[in-house]
């Protein structure tokens, strides 16, 4: 691209995770039985609020780094509750990326930040981890 074409680019993010029912293994590709419900629901379906899926246990993406999906199996079945999401070091590796791409000026729009972790319940310190590492994440 030319540097005038960056002039008219605005970067999307989306950071609530897409939730997931799956019979395999979680990983991004997995079949896909339709969505999951974490410990309380929201509004958006098939998404969930990122202080829901924090502390789950993540499963490495060798196919996208920026993407972490983290899930926990259903009491009642063999299924996998599968959350696909951009948690804080995969947006600081984004913003990163943008900047090396000489993009660090680009706008950035934030859809369901609502469904960030407010309340610091994933115990990181942070009021807003995913806030912080698109504000910071480069310094």
């Amino acid at each position: 691209m030319r540097l005038q074409d960056f002039q008219r680019v605005t970067w999307f993010v989306q950071v609530a995770p897409y939730t997931y029912t799956t019979d395999v293994w979680p990983r991004l590709g997995a079949s896909n039985k339709g969505p999951s419900v974490f410990d309380r629901p929201v509004r958006q379906k098939g998404r969930t609020a990122y202080d829901q899926v924090c502390k789950l246990r993540v499963v490495p993406q060798t196919t996208d780094p920026e993407c972490a999906v983290a899930y926990r199996r259903y009491k009642t079945s063999s299924d996998f509750k599968v959350a696909a999401f951009t948690g804080p070091q995969q947006l600081w590796q984004r913003m990163v990326k943008s900047y090396d791409d000489n993009m660090g000026d680009t706008p950035i729009v934030v859809y369901d930040m609502d469904l960030d972790d407010f309340l610091d319940r994933c115990a990181t310190g942070t009021m807003s981890p995913l806030a912080e590492a698109l504000c910071v994440g480069v310094f």
